[in-house]
């Protein structure tokens, strides 16, 4: 079963559960901007070579059309350099949450969580693309998280 502890989260707050997000406004490649965004918010020094690119796609359709770009990555303990949260200097409040594998389906169709659109379809390529080949692995070995 799910838990959200909606105290801390409560719909009521505006707050949405969301993927980790940078906007394009460096000279520097997608996947460099991801790194950087994935180390700022998220707390993981991820190796360039690792992410994967997935799809873009367009936000916002109807107001501003933007392009977005989903990566994948793997993230284990050792890549772990802080706790993440964003730049307060830019507004930004993150909490980093970790959903269990098995509770995904869950939170992916809970009505009472907000989330966006892209979030949905980040787990959904999770759970076809990449969850049957992890399920085949040995966990003996250190833990390893799944970021999206």
């Amino acid at each position: 079963m799910l838990t959200i502890d909606v105290n801390k989260y409560p719909a009521s707050l505006g707050m949405t559960f969301e993927l980790c997000a940078g906007i394009v406004d460096k000279d520097k490649s997608l996947a460099e901007i991801a790194k950087e965004e994935i180390h700022e918010e998220c707390g993981y020094d991820v190796p360039l070579e690792s992410l994967e690119r997935v799809v873009s796609y367009r936000a916002g359709i109807g107001t501003s059309g933007g392009l977005g770009t989903l990566y994948y990555a793997e993230v284990t303990n050792g890549m772990k350099v802080s706790d993440g949260g964003g730049n307060r200097e830019e507004g930004e409040y993150i909490d980093v949450v970790y959903i269990p594998v098995e509770e995904a389906l869950e939170f992916m169709w809970k009505d009472s969580i907000n989330k966006p659109g892209m979030l949905l379809t980040a787990l959904m390529w999770f759970q076809t693309k990449k969850l049957p080949d992890i399920k085949r692995r040995d966990f003996s070995k250190p833990a390893v998280k799944v970021l999206i």
